[in-house]
């Protein structure tokens, strides 16, 4: 039998020891040169829409649109390649006693 594979995003620190949506955006975004030069610029304007509670959605929209545009690879391979990055070079640490009751 196949074991099914599972992505977790934890938001909170319950099963991983750093915040995985935001580390996986910016990697994405630093991943690309134009990317990152696009994200820079309009800095300034996500922080005032993410600021505000009417449009805050709009400005999390933007940065995730701003991390997966022009995206080449197959979201598999990014997966197995942020993982690796994220335990290796960000140093996060998986909670075992957590991951064994998902």
């Amino acid at each position: 039998m196949k074991q099914d594979e599972i992505v977790v995003f934890d938001f909170d620190g319950t099963l991983i020891s750093k915040d995985t949506c935001s580390e996986f955006y910016l990697w994405l975004i630093r991943s690309s040169y134009i990317r990152t030069v696009f994200f820079y610029l309009i800095l300034p304007y996500v922080v005032l829409l993410i600021c505000s509670s009417y449009t805050r959605l709009f400005g999390f929209n933007l940065v995730g649109f701003i991390a997966t545009v022009f995206q080449s690879r197959s979201l598999f391979v990014l997966r197995s390649q942020f993982i690796s990055h994220y335990f290796e070079s960000v140093g996060a640490k998986a909670y075992v006693d957590g991951i064994a009751e998902l």
